[in-house]
């Protein structure tokens, strides 16, 4: 991350608090933690739910194969248009939208329901209608086996958020990774609705 980009950061915590939740991007090594199941081989349809400052998305663009396609959601319309000026490739397509307003936009770019095979999130779900979220945007669009990755800071945690008995209702695979290097820290939770965890 640039200079740049980090003053955009803090000035967008500024701003709204809640809806970004952290002074500075996600470091390195949480970056790391949320992709690391994510299965780059084989995956057709990648989602990412709120690209922010673009750290995620631009390790997933490393990542993924030129014909996997990535749809990047970002409702914040600063950091949409940072993410427009630097986040360009093949198959990487960028919405300004909103997560919860998504099915429009994605039926448009010709994708169906059940046929992504991994959505990776790092919405502030304890500030959202996140039941409506899992329900509308994520287990409707994912395939059976597919990946879901969601993070949330520990503060959240701490302040009385059960992310992980929201999660329970919905996918019967849940791991979680504390990743206590990142501002403030985080946990990743690797999810799916069928299958066995990951190894």
């Amino acid at each position: 991350m640039t200079p740049r980009t980090n003053a955009l950061f803090l000035k967008e915590y500024i701003r709204d608090p809640l809806a970004i939740g952290s002074v500075v991007p996600d470091s390195r090594t949480c970056v790391k933690a949320l992709l690391k199941h994510v299965p780059f081989d084989s995956s057709r349809i990648i989602l990412e739910f709120g690209s922010a400052s673009g750290a995620v998305t631009e390790e997933i663009m490393k990542r993924k194969r030129e014909n996997t396609m990535l749809v990047c959601f970002e409702k914040n319309p600063h950091f949409y248009e940072s993410l427009k000026r630097r986040v360009r490739g093949t198959n990487v397509i960028l919405s300004g939208g909103d997560v919860q307003r998504s099915n429009r936009f994605l039926y448009f770019q010709g994708i169906a329901k059940g046929t992504v095979d991994c959505i990776i999130s790092t919405l502030p779900c304890s500030n959202l209608d996140y039941e409506t979220i899992l329900e509308q945007s994520v287990i409707s669009w994912l395939k059976p086996d597919g990946l879901f990755v969601q993070y949330m800071h520990v503060l959240s945690y701490l302040k009385g958020f059960s992310l992980e008995s929201v999660l329970s209702k919905h996918f019967g695979s849940i791991q979680s990774d504390f990743v206590f290097s990142n501002i403030p820290p985080a946990i990743v939770y690797h999810c799916r609705v069928n299958g066995k965890a990951d190894s």
